[in-house]
């Protein structure tokens, strides 16, 4: 068994964290689809990983920001579906404006 630099064996791999931040402004609607499938296998994907996976989920559009999952074990992320992930056609994102907002509200945390 081969030692890595930090001393841990090879067969404990190191935790990874995602973070995905996702828009659900009315702009998503037309992609909605595809949108929800991306999420699904990439989700799908990561609970495949060895190492201790911990997933951030935030969600959002001009009127809100929601962080439905912050460090959860990928095992326990629900797959979306067109009832947990609604892009809002009245909450319509202005280019440019996205991660300013995201990053104000995510202080408040």
């Amino acid at each position: 068994m081969n030692d890595k630099p930090n001393g841990k064996p090879d067969t404990f791999p190191q935790p990874l964290f995602v973070t995905l931040i996702l828009d659900e402004s009315g702009s998503m609607q037309s992609c909605k689809g595809a949108a929800i499938a991306g999420f699904n296998l990439y989700v799908a994907t990561l609970r495949q990983e060895p190492a201790d996976t911990r997933f951030t989920l935030t969600l959002f559009n001009s009127g809100k920001t929601e962080v439905r999952y912050q460090a959860s074990l990928v095992s326990v992320v629900q797959d979306l579906d067109v009832e947990t992930y609604r892009p809002d056609h009245a909450k319509q994102t202005r280019k440019g404006t996205a991660i300013p907002y995201i990053a104000q509200q995510m202080e408040t945390v």
